[in-house]
């Protein structure tokens, strides 16, 4: 019987007092056996698919879940053999092109990901590339040949200094514009990794992208026959988007590719303009490596 009474105990404090151990109906017989038959009868089916009641929650509920949208995948590197494709694992991309084992060649100047989530222009060097680089170029030469007229009419004319300041950040700032519309605004984080940790930083780096959680296209340097660091490009599709390149720092961070202290460096769109057009005057900054 104190068994029975401490069972009986522990189900009331485990119910908090809402469920009772009678689960039988209150009432007088008659009251308790018309319930009883009821209870028997009923059939929850039935009820909620002939009910013309108002909507019941489960048909509300059906009614308010929209269909999930269809994915379209991107990939500008389809065909490349030195890229990952789409209907290859990345497990299998990483195995049949690791880091630190595949040689540099013609065929494989780079090993490329793409972010398969975000429509973006091929990293690698492509004739529309080319074309729209030229376009860019062009253009550039003959604002910067305005700027180089403009300076001249300056001479002997007061407060010169501060005029050609003036024009030359309003060039700038054309410049950029032209940039942008020549599609030509992409930056990279850059990592200088040792040999012997390069399959792993790549790998980490290659798996992030293909997830759409990191920029939205990468590329390690192969094997190139010698010990120095391989450098990783870390792609983001617009340099002037201050708030998408911090968040891939961030995150290059968070995943423990960039430690404390340790210098990266970000090569945006402005180092280009400065490369393709030769004008180490307005950023002596930026590097050879584009």
């Amino acid at each position: 019987m104190a068994v029975g009474k401490e069972e009986k105990r522990r189900s009331s404090v485990v119910n908090n007092g809402y469920l009772s151990d009678d689960s039988s109906f209150y009432g007088d017989s008659p009251t308790k056996r018309q319930l009883n038959d009821r209870a028997a009868s009923f059939s929850p089916t039935h009820h909620f698919t002939t009910t013309t009641m108002s909507p019941t929650a489960l048909t509300i509920l059906h009614s308010s879940i929209a269909p999930a949208p269809e994915v379209t995948l991107h990939n500008p590197y389809a065909g490349v053999q030195c890229a990952r494709q789409h209907d290859e694992a990345i497990d299998e991309f990483l195995a049949r092109l690791p880091a630190a084992m595949t040689r540099q060649s013609d065929s494989a100047p780079w090993i490329y990901i793409v972010n398969p989530f975000q429509p973006a222009q091929s990293v690698r060097e492509s004739e529309e590339e080319t074309q729209r680089w030229a376009d860019f170029v062009r253009r550039g030469i003959e604002l910067l040949n305005d700027l180089r007229t403009f300076k001249v009419q300056l001479e002997g004319v007061w407060g010169k200094v501060r005029l050609y300041a003036e024009e030359r950040e309003r060039v700038v700032k054309q410049l950029q514009g032209v940039a942008v519309e020549c599609k030509c605004t992409s930056g990279k984080w850059m990592l200088f990794v040792d040999p012997a940790e390069v399959n792993f930083v790549w790998s980490e780096v290659a798996r992030y992208t293909a997830k759409g959680e990191l920029g939205h296209a990468a590329k390690v340097a192969p094997d190139g026959g010698d010990a120095r660091p391989r450098l990783i490009c870390v792609y983001t599709e617009d340099y002037t988007d201050i708030a998408d390149v911090t968040g891939v720092a961030k995150k290059m961070k968070d995943i423990g590719l960039i430690g404390r202290g340790q210098t990266i460096y970000y090569k945006c769109g402005k180092c280009l303009l400065i490369t393709r057009l030769k004008i180490l005057s307005l950023n002596r900054s930026g590097a050879d490596e584009d």
